[in-house]
Formats: C-alpha cells, structure tokens, sequence
C-alpha cells in the first residue's frame, strides 16, 4: 500500500510502498515487480495498490507464486 501520497503519472520506487497484512493489494512477495511503474491514479496514505492501478492487466488470483519469473511483470 502506499507509504505516503502518490500523485497519478508518479513512478513508484520502493520508498513510497508498506507492506501491510492483511492484505487487498499487490502480494508483498510481489512489490518489487512494481517498482518502476508508473500509477494511473492518486493515492492517499495507506490506499492499497493493485495491478490495475498500474495499468497491469492481471487475473490478480492467477500470479505466479513460489517466486517463480512470470512474463506478467517485465518492464
């Protein structure tokens, strides 16, 4: 979620993220795949962030698990 506001058109680094439990957002194991993006709307502190609010068209059930590569999140 995010650690502080977010502007829309921000890139997140991972100064701007918490992980908090439990969780409706980005899976912790998954933020670093974040970093980078660009957001497509405004977060205030603590609003959780999910793939869709960076523009990533993901079945959010569907994501890789056991820290495997998944061609869902190259930059």
């Amino acid at each position: 979620c995010a650690n502080t506001p977010i502007a829309k058109g921000t890139v997140l680094t991972r100064e701007m993220l918490a992980l908090k439990k439990p969780a409706n957002g980005i899976p912790a194991r998954e933020v670093e795949s974040i970093i980078g993006k660009t957001v497509n709307r405004d977060f205030e502190i603590d609003d959780f962030i999910k793939y869709s609010d960076i523009g990533e068209e993901v079945n959010e059930k569907s994501v890789c698990r056991n820290n495997c590569k998944s061609q869902l999140f190259k930059n």
